[in-house]
C-alpha cells in the first residue's frame, strides 16, 4: 500500500491522521500502509499524531519507519519540540537523521544519534552543535547537558551572549531553566576557560 490520494503526495494514512481519524491510522497501519512517505509540506501521520499528544500511536508509527521531514515544522522548530519531548525520552528520533550535520541533529533533538558523531567532529562542528544545544536548552535540559559536555570535551566553545539571550527570554516558558544556564557557564569557566 504505497499509493498516494493526490497531487500533494498525501497518503492514506497522512490524510486519516490530518482528520484526527486515529482508528483508520490504526487500521492502516496494521493493513501495512506507507507510513514512511511524507507529503510535499514534509508531514505524514507521524506528525499529525505528534501534534494532537497521540503519543502511543506516534511511537508504533515511528517504530514503522515514519520519519519527519524538515519541512514540518515551517520553522516552528520550538512548538513542535514541545510535543515530541515525551516521545524523544524513549530513545525514538522523528527526524531523519542520515547526511544530518551535528548540530542539524541537536537542533532536531537527537541527542543519542549526535552523541554517536562527536568523535569525529571538528572542534568548529562541536562549537555549531553547542549554539543548537543553547537555542533548545528548556527541551530535555539534563540530556541536553550531558551532551553538551561531550562537545566541549571535543573543542566546543560556546557562545556567551547566546547564551544569556536564551536565559532572559520572553516570555518565561521560551527560556532555559536556571538550572541549565548556570551549568553551561559552568562549563564554559571549566573547558573554555573564561570568567563569566
Amino acid at each position: 500500500m504505497t499509493q498516494t490520494n493526490d497531487i500533494f503526495n498525501i497518503t492514506p494514512a497522512t490524510a486519516a491522521a490530518s482528520a484526527g481519524d486515529w482508528q483508520e491510522v490504526e487500521k492502516l497501519l496494521a493493513a501495512g500502509a506507507d507510513v514512511k512517505r511524507c507529503s510535499l509540506f514534509g508531514q505524514n501521520a507521524l506528525y499529525f499524531a505528534l501534534i494532537d499528544g497521540k503519543f502511543e500511536l506516534a511511537a508504533k508509527l515511528y517504530d514503522a519507519g515514519a520519519r519527519l521531514d524538515e519541512l514540518a515544522d515551517n520553522g516552528n522548530s520550538h512548538s513542535i519540540l514541545t510535543k515530541i519531548a515525551e516521545l524523544r525520552r524513549t530513545g525514538r528520533d522523528i527526524f531523519s537523521s542520515s547526511e544530518k550535520s551535528l548540530a542539524q541533529l541537536c537542533a532536531n533533538g537527537s541527542y543519542k544519534e549526535a552523541e554517536t558523531r562527536i568523535f569525529a567532529a571538528t572542534p568548529t562542528d562541536c562549537s555549531a552543535a553547542l549554539a543548537e544545544l543553547i537555542r533548545n536548552g528548556k527541551y530535555l535540559p539534563e540530556e541536553n547537558l550531558v551532551l553538551a559536555e561531550k562537545l566541549f570535551q571535543y573543542g566546543g566553545k560556546a557562545d556567551k551572549k547566546l547564551l544569556q539571550k536564551y536565559a532572559g527570554l520572553k516570555p518565561e516558558q521560551l527560556r532555559n531553566p536556571e538550572f541549565y544556564t548556570a551549568k553551561m557557564y559552568d562549563f564554559i569557566k571549566f573547558y573554555q576557560k573564561e570568567d563569566i
